[in-house]
């Protein structure tokens, strides 16, 4: 059951419990993270909602200053609102004016000295050779490059390794917004399995 009243840490770790997940550090560790400082942690993002929870307590062993540059939805969630700054990635009408403001407030908490927490492809890896099973990111936006030289921010690449049901796939190939609306079941599906990352 949802517990009552639950800090942020507290209900990452429920989330990830409830979904049967794990993961582990296969290369590189925490220590890379500065602990103080402008820093930006940039990630691919394969699987869609994971690696955001998982990165995010994580990174919340380190240090607390933590926002998350991520789709405006998951704000809706009472326990995570603190956490995210939130980007209009269905580019609806305000969707310009919604993610200048998301910007400016990245820009904000980097120039008080915050770690930032961003997937720069903006949406979800996509498969690009079925049969290597080679999944790529989109091109990385060029304004989290604006971001880290503006605050001389620290930057730290992690890679997550995983990947989506092919139905997930298949479904991108029909319409992008299909794959989106699919990113529920995919988060379901990633039961007793574990997640490797590398800093």
């Amino acid at each position: 059951q949802r517990p009552v009243n639950t800090d942020t840490k507290t209900f990452l770790r429920f989330t990830l419990d409830i979904l049967g997940i794990d993961y582990r550090i296969a290369h590189g560790s925490l220590g890379s993270v500065p602990k103080q400082g402008a820093t930006v942690i940039v990630a691919n993002h394969p699987l869609g909602c994971v690696e955001g929870v998982i990165l995010a307590e994580l990174l919340l062993m380190v240090r607390d200053d933590i926002q998350i540059l991520a789709n405006q939805y998951l704000k809706t969630v009472p326990e995570l609102d603190q956490l995210f700054i939130g980007v209009d990635v269905f580019e609806g009408k305000d969707a310009v004016k919604s993610n200048m403001k998301a910007l400016r407030a990245a820009n904000k908490h980097l120039a008080n000295g915050g770690l930032l927490l961003v997937f720069p492809a903006g949406e979800v890896s996509q498969l690009v050779d079925a049969k290597q099973q080679r999944l790529e990111d989109k091109a990385w936006s060029r304004s989290v490059s604006a971001l880290i030289r503006k605050n001389k921010a620290a930057t730290v690449p992690v890679f997550i390794r995983g990947q989506n049901s092919k139905r997930f796939y298949m479904a991108g190939k029909i319409h992008p917004l299909l794959r989106t609306l699919m990113l529920g079941r995919e988060l379901l599906n990633k039961s007793a399995k574990t997640i490797e990352l590398s800093f």
